[in-house]
């Protein structure tokens, strides 16, 4: 089966036994015009391998229960969005040179592997990043952190910064609540000198809900 002209393909909620053939359909080889695709809810699906070779735009929502690999060959990919309530135990790969935006709603580090390639270069907006701080450095040695290497020219950056704050100097007086040192942590902030919107969300490590995953998650040295 083969749709030659099909350009924008939208599946919500499918429910089949065979949709472990989805990659193979969504594939060049039955959809060669394939330009915008978006995945909902699409129920029993383990496993996407996705070669498309001329994807311009893709979208997965998903509760984050079940989908254990996501392998993505997009060379022309510009824009990649990935929406779930829970992500825990799934493995990201994708093959997309050209990828400008990236965004997710999720916590980057509760993915078991991610895997990029090299240097994307031409990434200019990345959301939805997860880092932390000790109150003297930022922890960029998460995924997130590592994500953000990979990305010199990005532009746009939304990022959620857990900080841990010390109640307490070296002779026991209280310091004041929520006083960082941002100099110490300017120090280990990678160079991004053409960022020009940047969006700071601030959180509690308490209130984090991923507090307990393995700070050496696979993927992305």
């Amino acid at each position: 089966m083969a749709f030659e002209s099909l350009a924008d393909l939208s599946l919500n909620e499918i429910r089949r036994d065979d949709v472990h053939l989805l990659g193979r359909l969504l594939s060049s080889a039955c959809c060669p015009r394939l330009q915008k695709l978006a995945l909902e809810e699409i129920v029993r699906l383990k496993e996407l391998r996705l070669d498309a070779g001329e994807l311009l735009e893709l979208s997965l929502i998903w509760d984050g229960v079940g989908l254990t690999l996501v392998e993505l060959n997009t060379p022309k990919l510009r824009v990649l969005g990935i929406e779930c309530y829970f992500i825990h135990h799934t493995t990201l790969t994708m093959s997309a040179p050209g990828l400008e935006e990236l965004k997710s709603s999720f916590n980057w580090e509760t993915l078991e592997r991610l895997d990029v390639g090299d240097i994307m270069s031409c990434v200019r907006s990345l959301k939805n990043l997860y880092l932390s701080s000790d109150g003297l450095r930022i922890g960029f040695g998460d995924v997130s952190g590592r994500l953000l290497r990979r990305c010199p020219a990005v532009e746009s950056l939304d990022v959620h910064l857990a900080c841990k704050v010390s109640h307490a100097d070296e002779e026991g007086e209280e310091e004041e609540e929520g006083v960082i040192d941002d100099v110490m942590m300017m120090n280990d902030i990678p160079h991004l000198p053409l960022v020009t919107s940047l969006t700071v969300n601030p959180f509690s490590p308490e209130d984090e809900p991923f507090s307990d995953v393995d700070e050496h998650t696979k993927g992305l040295p």
